[in-house]
């Protein structure tokens, strides 16, 4: 769909409309901790569309990407499972990666119950780009909470001091 749009913006107009993919472009996480092979694809998706500065990514929706198995209740559990993609999407996106909630859906399909997901998914995001960064990997955390989306939604003043 991004490549059709592209086609149909015309010669000089790449970039104006921009795209925000939701839930890490859902990899298979029903295997964790084995890959799925579907992953070949979703790796393939994420490095075409990573190219397209016009392309963001949220963090969002990773607690119903387990079903039909146990999605993990601990943050130490969900960092393991989850590093490997979120690493892959910075890899690919760089500073268009920004915190998406999934709520209230979260609330719903996460593992600790109604209401208390939404913060539980805030301390893993949170452990994410702290994980990242320790590695030495190339992670902006003013991004991912508000820079990133600002910047997609057109969103001026936010964080200016």
């Amino acid at each position: 769909m991004v490549e059709r749009v592209r086609v149909l913006e015309g010669e000089g107009r790449e970039g104006r409309v921009r795209f925000v993919l939701n839930h890490l472009c859902k990899p298979s996480l029903t295997t964790w901790p084995s890959p799925s092979p579907s992953l070949s694809r979703w790796n393939t998706a994420l490095t075409r569309l990573g190219r397209d500065p016009a392309v963001y990514m949220k963090l969002s929706g990773s607690f119903n990407e387990f079903a039909p198995a146990r999605t993990p209740a601990s943050v130490p559990e969900l960092l393991d499972a989850l590093q490997p993609y979120v690493d892959r999407v910075f890899d690919a996106f760089g500073s268009r990666v920004l915190f998406g909630s999934d709520w209230p859906v979260c609330d719903v399909g996460g593992p600790v119950g109604e209401s208390a997901n939404w913060g539980l998914w805030v301390r893993v995001v949170e452990g994410l780009v702290g994980r990242r960064r320790e590695a030495g990997g190339d992670v902006d955390g003013e991004a991912v909470w508000w820079r990133a989306g600002c910047e997609v939604y057109g969103i001026e003043g936010i964080g200016e001091d």
